[in-house]
Parts: structure tokens; C-alpha cells; sequence
């Protein structure tokens, strides 16, 4: 669902500036922009869904789960290098898994502060369609009754919007879209499973197409897409659990809607995501999972839905 990060977390800001000044310096062109207030984006996302399952190991699949997050972001420094647009973005992020009435509920089945992670990082918008995104991830387990499960990761990430290739393989449709990442997570403090510090990979491919069976103002965007887990070194440890081992993969199904048409944009960008993951889990993520109930399955589906504002 989130992702967890160790450093000095200042870094992220300081290199992005480091970045920004180095590409003055070799002759990029840098853009007016807008004024400062315009440069702040803020989110609002609030999710409900049927199981919290991550990185393919079982977390909670009972009682009610709710993920509320945050994030707010400063676009620090634009420009263009070779026509292309060039963005360095700092953010910060908090992201909350809320379970109420299942194991990893309190006493009496009140609602639990299961989880809490808080994010600082740094998007890097590139050309060409690249970006990469390097963050910082605490994670933190108020529920937790053993101390020190906390946990802290780093995490670099590049993206890749395909519309290009899709138009150089005479795929080019209008409302097609093609989008994939490459994720490796390091942990760096208390590593989740185990007494070695692990390193995970993930890679995601997702195709989107966007129709307006309900009209131009509310347009449809229907997704498909797979992504894979699995295990650089060390990062599913455990009694019979080979560390290296894949982790997961998943098919995911969506369908997304912006709200434009229903909430005046005074009041924010809305928009709802309604989501269907068919995930096949390995050996290693199924054992660390048994400690929830029939949390060792090797398949298992997952239904979501969301409803976010942006700023």
C-alpha cells in the first residue's frame, strides 16, 4: 500500500537544490513559473479496503480497514532541458492503516492506529517521460506491544510515462496511456522481518484508457496492470524461508473518475478510484503472513476504493 526508509532526511532537499544548480550551470533554461503559492500542491486520499496486505505479506484481512493519507509538495525549481520540462518537487507524506474489529485490533474492538508512516522526499521530473522519486520512510506501529518494531527505510524509484514508445510502435490511441516503474527499498533500521537489514525490488506496468460513456465532463478511466515483489537480499527472513525468494505478483483492475463535474473547484480537485488486485503470493511473504488469521493463503483478491481532493 505505502512504502518503508535511514539518513539525514535534509539530504533530499539539499541534493534536489544541488541538482537544480548543476543544471543552471551546464545551460539549462529555467522557467519563470508561477508565483510561490501556485508551486504548492496538497492531497487528501481516504481508502477503504477489504484486506492490507504489503509487499505480499499479510497485515490484517478482518474487521473494518481504513487508510487515510496527506501529502504536501513545493515545486522548488523548474526549467526545460532540450524542450523537455525539468521539476525538482519536495514533498512530505503521512499515510495511516486504521483496523478496527480484526487481530491487530485494541482491547474491545475499538478502532486501532494500527500503523503510521510518515515520508520525506524528493520527485525529480525528467525528460524524455523519466522521473524519479527518492524517499526517506518511517514507519511506525502505535498498536505494536514489543518495542523497537519500528522501522525506517530508503527508497529510489523510476518512472516511465510510455506514450512515446506507444507512438513509435504505431500504437499511438487517443485516451491510451502506458506507464511502469522500477522500485528498490534498503532497509536501514530495525528491518521488518528478521535480524538483517534487507533490500526489496518491485516493478509495475499498468495500461489506462480513458472513455466518456457518461459525457466529456465526466470522463472514465478504466486501468489494467501487473506488479512484481520480490527479494534482493535478506528482506523475507524467517524459519524456512529462503530470503531471495519472489515475493508476489499481482493483477490489478481500475476504474477512476474525477468528481469536476459534481464538486465546484473551489473546493478542490476531486476525484474516486475504485480497484480490483488478484495477488499470488510465494512461500517466503505467505510464512511471515501466518501470524494473522489465514494469513499463510497463497492467493487471495483485494477490493479498494478511494476517494481523493488535490490542491
Amino acid at each position: 500500500m505505502t512504502e518503508r526508509f535511514k539518513g539525514k532526511p535534509t539530504c533530499f532537499v539539499a541534493g534536489a537544490m544541488a541538482i537544480g544548480g548543476l543544471l543552471g550551470a551546464t545551460g539549462v533554461t529555467h522557467a519563470d513559473g508561477p508565483p510561490i503559492g501556485e508551486k504548492v500542491d496538497a492531497h487528501l486520499g481516504f481508502t477503504i479496503t477489504t484486506d492490507y496486505y504489503w509487499r505480499g505479506i499479510a497485515q490484517e484481512n478482518e474487521g473494518a480497514i481504513f487508510q487515510p493519507e496527506f501529502e504536501v509538495g513545493f515545486r522548488v525549481w523548474e526549467g526545460e532541458v532540450m524542450g523537455e520540462d525539468v521539476a525538482l518537487r519536495p514533498y512530505l507524506n503521512a499515510w495511516m492503516s486504521l483496523h478496527d474489529g480484526g487481530a491487530t485490533s485494541v482491547a474491545g474492538g475499538s478502532s486501532a492506529i494500527f500503523e503510521v508512516d510518515y515520508t520525506l522526499g524528493t520527485g525529480i521530473e525528467m525528460p524524455w517521460g523519466f522521473d524519479l522519486d527518492l524517499h526517506y520512510i518511517f514507519y511506525t506501529f502505535p498498536s505494536a506491544t514489543v518495542a523497537g518494531t519500528d522501522t525506517q527505510e530508503f527508497v529510489a524509484k523510476i518512472g516511465y510515462d510510455a506514450g512515446n514508445l506507444l507512438e513509435i510502435l504505431g500504437a499511438d490511441i487517443d485516451g491510451l496511456g502506458l506507464s511502469m516503474y522500477k522500485l528498490i527499498a534498503v532497509e536501514t533500521t530495525n528491518p521488518s522481518s528478521g535480524a538483517d537489514r534487507g533490500v526489496y525490488g518491485e516493478f509495475n506496468i499498468e495500461a489506462d484508457y480513458e472513455f466518456t460513456a457518461l459525457g466529456e465532463d465526466l470522463p472514465i478511466t478504466a486501468s489494467i496492470g501487473s506488479t512484481l515483489g520480490w527479494s534482493y537480499k535478506d528482506f523475507y527472513q524467517g524459519t524456512g524461508v529462503n530470503n531471495r525468494d519472489w515475493g508476489f505478483v499481482t493483477l490489478d483492475l481500475g476504474l477512476g473518475m474525477p468528481l469536476t463535474a459534481l464538486i465546484p473547484e473551489e473546493f478542490g480537485e476531486w476525484s474516486i478510484e475504485m480497484g480490483l488486485s488478484l495477488m499470488w503470493i510465494g512461500n517466503a511473504p505467505s510464512a511471515l503472513g501466518a501470524g494473522i488469521a489465514t494469513g499463510s493463503e497463497r492467493f487471495k483478491p483485494l477490493w479498494h476504493a478511494t476517494i481523493g481532493v488535490d490542491f
